[in-house]
């Protein structure tokens, strides 16, 4: 037979550690909603039927809409003609003021009662022998369903109202649309009916005002014999004559100032000369002349036939003393235009010392008649002003009322009808689609919500996990449920019911089972925990009673004999024993019979149809089994085992319920602690490992009994596809056998 598949065990955590530095795992929070899926599904469909339940209830509201368009700018008929009440610069500021203003003329109390007096005055919308009363509560009624709105960057306003009457409020907002429409060119009417009263008042008070400054103009120029045109000629005589001058002595001394430098140079390159410099020569004027270069050329023309001369007749030769001759007379000329050229710039800056000082005094009388025709400028451009200003502002008045008069006659509106409010066929609200899907979303998040909260409050050990991380013990194994041919799970048989024998003789009976295969494993798990020291004792218990202690104990120990040894199952639970019922042997003798000496060993074991498999009953119920176990005629009987069988494997009572399955932890290699899934708490199953710790027990690990393979829960997925699939059933292995996969 195949070895069945290995899950080791391995070091939990201590118990109660929380793994915080453990990565978020998505599939524990899946696997809490597959958990509870009917939990989720119930809350779902009872939120979402309450939804629709009141979604139906609620009374049908209507919307009726309708448009108009504002624009910013009346149609220019006449273009020089502009409007008295101006919308303002076209700027988004100005327009979305403009608009705000709107909105709040159409929700205020004035036109709401145009609006209820217009439809009072309707037979079709209210009956004359109520109009009256009508005219109290239409206006609020207006008022509380119409609304008006329009976007940030539209010109369009959209008047809507909302009630449970569709053609009641499509007459509403049409007669809302025409009144407001209405309302606005009525109030720019009033307003250029207004502007153009004050207009023609200001015309006549500014003519009065523009004939008295021109009468007061007039008198001056009178008075002081000025003419408009000479007066103006003057004094742009005047100025012209004195930016000349101005500008002729700002010239005249910059030339000065260029002259006094040459002037310094000069003195400084004779002061140099003397001390044996370059002379007059090297200054820029002098150099630069024409006159002196042609002078110097002929110079050193002349110095050059000397020096030929000098070489080849001597000092005294008739023709060196004419070259001689010759070079004295140039050079005194050359000496006399550099005088010449110095003398002349000496006396131009002595005339440019003259010509400034006329320039200056012309300079001051100009200054004394400009002064003077200032004097008298300065009443005549006040009086000029004041005749200007009236002036301007009447023809400007003049020209403002003649536009507020084609104004009034042309009676443009800026607002239009753009679409008209049309009775609605379907309502706005409630939207039935929108409040259950609302309804299915919100109970979909409660089932959630529910399912995690039931998660919370669940305490019971369901997987690997919580016997590891929770209670810091070691994971053996499962024991998957045993189903009865009617397809249902068998839990430990409750006090003085029958159990069948099939059920605790499963792994026997059907050996290719899931339940089979999960019991080696768990045989797997415990030969390989101590592989240098075999275990020859071991204890099965579990916290409380109907945890599957005994079913787990009987197939381990169905699971070990089928390995090839010699397997004994005693049975200690002395107050409730059930293996002689599921082996169906006689109780009358056993492990009480050997331990008062009424029987021996050898003959209270019994074998079974288990090859390789024996027991021994528990045998008449004895008063004091706490005491019966306690005593070291149990510990050699124990010894006796020990040496006649390869494996011992004692099934004992809930360690929760009495003292002895403590007692018996002592005597044992190893115990094993059965917790039933689903139905073991996790404190009572904490509880019950510190109780074996304090008698320091060897605890070897916990079985997880009576898991459910064919359940669709998240926990169970991993085993479901470990032990769901292990052999084929051509054989027809019954109902007992797992589902496949």
């Amino acid at each position: 037979m195949a070895e069945a598949h290995l899950v080791p065990p391995h070091n939990p955590p201590p118990p109660g550690q929380a793994l915080e530095d453990a990565p978020l795992d998505l599939r524990q929070y899946w696997n809490t909603i597959v958990n509870h899926l009917w939990t989720v599904v119930l809350v779902t469909v009872a939120v979402t039927a309450g939804t629709t339940l009141w979604t139906l209830r609620q009374p049908k509201i209507y919307r009726a809409q309708a448009q108009v368009a504002v624009d910013f700018n009346t149609p220019k008929v006449l273009s020089e003609v502009r409007e008295v009440v101006e919308l303002g610069s076209l700027t988004a500021w100005n327009n979305r003021a403009y608009m705000d203003l709107q909105l709040a003329m159409l929700r205020s109390r004035e036109v709401s009662l145009e609006i209820a007096r217009r439809l009072a005055e309707d037979p079709t919308f209210v009956p004359v022998s109520e109009r009256e009363s009508a005219l109290r509560w239409l206006p609020n009624y207006v008022r509380g369903v119409l609304q008006a709105s329009s976007d940030k960057d539209s010109r369009i306003v959209n008047i809507v109202a909302e009630d449970t009457a569709p053609e009641r409020i499509t007459r509403v907002v049409n007669v809302a649309a025409d009144v407001f429409i209405e309302r606005n060119l009525e109030q720019k009417m009033e307003a250029t009916v207004g502007a153009n009263e004050w207009l023609v008042g200001q015309v006549d008070e500014l003519e009065g005002s523009l004939e008295k400054s021109e009468v007061a103009l007039q008198r001056f120029k009178e008075e002081h014999d000025i003419l408009s045109a000479t007066f103006e000629d003057r004094q742009s005589i005047n100025s012209q004559d004195l930016l000349a001058l101005s500008k002729a002595i700002t010239d005249l001394r910059l030339r000065k100032m260029e002259l006094e430098v040459r002037e310094q140079q000069t003195q400084r390159v004779m002061a140099e000369s003397a001390d044996g410099g370059l002379g007059v020569r090297a200054l820029p004027q002098v150099y630069s002349n024409a006159s002196v270069q042609e002078h110097h050329a002929e110079l050193q023309k002349l110095r050059t036939e000397r020096a030929d001369l000098l070489s080849r007749y001597g000092e005294l030769h008739p023709k060196l003393q004419s070259i001689e001759r010759q070079i004295q007379m140039q050079q005194e000329e050359l000496d006399r235009e550099i005088q010449l050229i110095l003398e002349v710039e000496r006396r131009s800056l002595s005339e440019l010392n003259e010509v400034e000082k006329v320039y200056e005094t012309a300079l001051e009388r100009a200054k004394s008649e400009a002064f003077e025709v200032n004097r008298h400028e300065i009443a005549y451009n006040r009086l000029r002003r004041e005749q200007t200003n009236n002036e301007r502002l009447y023809e400007m008045v003049l020209r403002r009322q003649k536009e507020a008069d084609l104004s009034a006659a042309m009676k443009f509106n800026n607002m239009r009808l753009m679409e008209k409010a049309l009775v609605p066929n379907t309502p706005v609200r409630p939207n039935n689609t929108r409040n259950v899907m609302f309804g299915m979303i919100i109970g979909l998040l409660l089932g959630i919500a529910m399912a995690f909260l039931l998660e919370f409050l669940d305490n019971t050990v369901k997987s690997q996990a919580d016997v590891e991380q929770k209670l810091g013990m070691v994971f053996l194994g499962v024991l998957p449920s045993i189903k009865s041919t009617t397809g249902e799970a068998t839990p430990e048989a409750k006090e003085g019911t029958a159990r069948s024998p099939s059920r605790d003789l499963h792994v026997h009976l059907y050996p290719k089972s899931a339940v089979a295969e999960c019991c080696r494993a768990l045989r797997t798990n415990l030969l390989f925990m101590t592989p240098d020291a075999p275990l020859k004792t071991i204890l099965i218990t579990s916290p409380g009673p109907q945890e599957g202690k005994t079913t787990a104990a009987i197939s381990l120990s169905i699971a070990m004999a089928q390995s090839g040894g010699r397997t004994l199952l005693v049975d200690t639970d002395l107050r409730r024993p059930r293996i002689h019922k599921s082996f169906q042997i006689s109780n009358q003798v056993g492990v009480t019979s050997v331990l008062v000496g009424d029987c021996e060993l050898k003959d209270a074991i019994k074998s079974t149809e288990v090859p390789g498999l024996y027991v021994l009953p528990c045998g008449p119920i004895p008063p004091n089994p706490a005491e019966l176990l306690h005593t070291a005629r149990f510990q050699e009987t124990l010894e006796k085992l020990k040496e006649q069988f390869d494996r011992v494997i004692l099934d004992s009572p809930p360690v929760g319920a009495v003292a002895d399955a403590l007692i018996l932890s002592s005597y044992v290699g190893g115990v094993v602690m059965a917790l039933r899934c689903n139905k073991t708490s996790k404190d009572m199953a904490a509880r019950t490992r510190r109780a074996l710790v304090d008698v320091n027990a060897h605890m070897l690990g916990v079985v997880l009994n009576d898991l459910d393979l064919e359940s669709k829960s998240g926990y169970y997925s991993y085993y479901l596809a470990r032990y769901g699939y292990v052999y084929g059933d051509p054989e027809g292995e019954g109902t007992s056998s797992a589902k496949a996969a």
